[in-house]
């Protein structure tokens, strides 16, 4: 069993557990064991406004993930998106293995720079075996990220959705009146997924916007 390194007080009991948002160690790999929760439709712990299904795991000893968000199953591997685990608070991306019963630590940013990514929230496994990460932080731009499965990160692409007079873009207005004169440029991304040779993906806000985008794929890791 994974010694444990956090705890939590839960109806005035103290709760050892683990927390993989502390683990900054590319490739550590944990093997799993799964717990029971009686009662998965159970919103809160008795008697309290907090807890939960989440509380029932750890107070059975389950690990914990940070802000668990995106989650993609593909190359016959489940991957998940911590969106503020690792130390810097900037995410985390693990691999699940369902025959080897085994979750690896894939990728940890460390910066929200162009070595890191800021927040990923939805993620995406392309065909051509590399991950599509969403932002959900606070730059701006934000940003569509790659990750090889060997733990590369790179950008792919930000949006630019400045809709303020002399922005990339400018007021737009739609065809029921209302007009968008903001700078949406640090709208979140979401929703994005691989189908055929486009790549459709949210971006999440005000507007709300979809994007079809399409290249040549198989020039490139994506």
């Amino acid at each position: 069993k994974t010694a444990t390194n956090a705890s939590i007080t839960l109806s005035g009991t103290s709760y050892n557990y683990f927390n993989t948002a502390l683990v900054n160690t590319l490739g550590t790999t944990w093997d799993v064991e799964w717990v029971d929760i009686e009662n998965p439709d159970k919103p809160f712990v008795t008697g309290t406004t907090y807890g939960g299904v989440r509380a029932q795991g750890l107070m059975q000893g389950a690990s914990s993930i940070a802000r668990g968000e995106g989650i993609w199953y593909g190359n016959g591997v489940i991957y998940v998106c911590s969106t503020s685990g690792g130390s810097a608070g900037n995410g985390q991306i693990f691999a699940y293995d369902p025959r080897k019963e085994t979750f690896t630590l894939l990728f940890v940013s460390l910066s929200d720079g162009i070595d890191g990514v800021d927040s990923p929230d939805n993620i995406a496994w392309s065909p051509r075996g590399s991950l599509i990460l969403c932002e959900d932080g606070n730059a701006s731009p934000q940003q569509l990220r790659g990750l090889t499965l060997d733990g590369t990160i790179f950008p792919f692409c930000a949006t630019n959705m400045d809709f303020r007079a002399g922005g990339a873009v400018g007021p737009v207005t739609r065809p029921s009146g209302r007009t968008f004169s903001n700078d949406a440029r640090g709208n979140e991304w979401a929703g994005a997924t691989f189908h055929n040779e486009w790549l459709f993906a949210n971006a999440y806000g005000s507007p709300g916007v979809t994007f079809a985008i399409t290249g040549p794929w198989d020039n490139g890791a994506l």
